[in-house]
């Protein structure tokens, strides 16, 4: 689990979860995502896919309360780092309507699929094998 911090008053926290689901990975995000903690989601990302064995990733973004560019930047970014190690698809599922606005307004959507349940990133990742 990671906590992320900026200040007191405009707190900047982000918790991360992994949890395995053979031979995928579930990562909930907690908070929110911007250019002063994505650094740390890319890391956990980077470490997850570095274990070998991952054929996709599925992101929740349920608790998510907020994401601006770097956010955005960093999942395409580990969607990349996943096809060029040839490790499967990256899914998001369970955000806001804002931030599926959001996804969908920069096209996001054409390489990372966006689900509203986690049994539906599931079956993504499976039909992509």
């Amino acid at each position: 689990m990671l906590a992320v911090t900026d200040s007191k008053e405009y707190p900047m926290t982000m918790k991360i979860t992994v949890r395995p689901q053979d031979p995928y990975y579930i990562v909930r995000v907690e908070g929110k995502i911007v250019r002063e903690n994505q650094a740390e989601l890319r890391s956990k990302l980077e470490e997850v896919i570095g274990k070998g064995g991952v054929k996709g990733i599925a992101l929740d973004f349920e608790a998510i309360d907020y994401l601006d560019s770097a956010g955005l930047g960093c999942c395409a970014s580990i969607h990349k780092l996943l096809f060029d190690r040839k490790c499967g698809p990256l899914v998001m599922f369970g955000a806001s309507p804002n931030i599926e606005r959001m996804w969908k307004l920069i096209r996001l959507d054409l390489v990372i699929p966006l689900f509203q349940k986690e049994q539906d990133a599931l079956a993504q990742l499976a039909a992509k094998k």
